[in-house]
């Protein structure tokens, strides 16, 4: 039988916890409700204090962030058996980020990773993987990987810089900078 959980709102951890939310379904992460107290952050989908690391991670199907996702200084992973979309026209001023060496890794399995031109992803290091096409906003780290197994890697309309970074992978089955 079918099992459908009610909506989440809010992930949050404390003293170096870490978050795990792993759905066998496409995930949709939005801006929760901040309360009072401890618990939720206005424009923050996930966050995790201190080196507590994130990972969100669709077994099947995608993942669709809407909303900022923070770790203070521990690593940030976003896995999806399709793609991972990263911002649109009506959720805009996405972050996925992290401080100290805190690496953020996206790896779109079955699809492409597409960031709005406003998205930015920020962290240690940063390594984006598609099986097709990566879609690049902002992004900016020490050292940045960006793969495309068949597709392109792409500028993202309205991207004001996509990638700072003191060291830089690019690699594609096919073009760079345009679409093939």
């Amino acid at each position: 039988s079918v099992v459908s959980d009610a909506a989440q709102s809010d992930l949050v951890s404390l003293n170096n916890g870490h978050i795990v939310l792993v759905a066998g379904g496409t995930v949709t992460l939005g801006d929760g409700t901040a309360n009072d107290g401890i618990a939720g952050v206005a424009g923050t989908a996930v966050s995790a204090a201190g080196t507590g690391s994130i990972l969100v991670q669709a077994t099947s199907g995608d993942v669709i962030v809407n909303s900022d996702i923070t770790s203070a200084t521990g690593h940030v992973t976003l896995k999806a058996a399709g793609s991972v979309l990263l911002g649109s026209a009506t959720a805009t001023g996405v972050d996925v980020s992290t401080a100290g060496t805190g690496t953020v890794s996206i790896d779109a399995r079955g699809g492409a990773l597409a960031m709005a031109g406003d998205a930015k992803i920020a962290g240690a290091s940063a390594r984006l993987h598609a099986a097709s096409t990566v879609t690049v906003g902002n992004v900016t780290a020490t050292s940045v990987s960006l793969v495309a197994d068949t597709g392109a890697i792409v500028n993202a309309a309205g991207s004001t810089k996509n990638v700072s970074a003191t060291t830089l992978r690019l690699q594609a089955g096919g073009a760079i900078g345009t679409a093939t």
